[in-house]
């Protein structure tokens, strides 16, 4: 998910204007909406990249079978990222 920082105030500012505007959300402060938005897409990015860090240290022991083109890399890191998201209850 990674968003520019542009987009990810857009996402959080329309996210904010729409539950507001459907009464989910009674609004006190200012602007504090669309900070907890921007703050949970922050922590699910930093959750992807801490997800792809730790695939990529799991297809250090394929290294040989990638170089020899026995084992597809991409599809491997696919694989070991699908499946550490899906134990530990992330969607991606």
């Amino acid at each position: 998910m990674s968003l520019t920082d542009r987009k990810k105030d857009f996402v959080a500012v329309k996210t904010a204007r729409g539950l507001v505007s459907r009464k989910l959300f009674d609004e006190k402060a200012p602007g504090a909406l669309r900070e907890a938005v921007v703050s949970a897409l922050a922590a699910e990015a930093e959750k992807e990249r801490t997800l792809d860090e730790e695939a990529r240290r799991m297809m250090e022991g394929a290294r040989n079978e990638i170089a020899a083109g026995r084992v597809d890399g991409q599809e491997l890191f696919r694989r070991i990222r699908r499946k550490l998201a899906e134990q530990r209850g992330i969607v991606l």
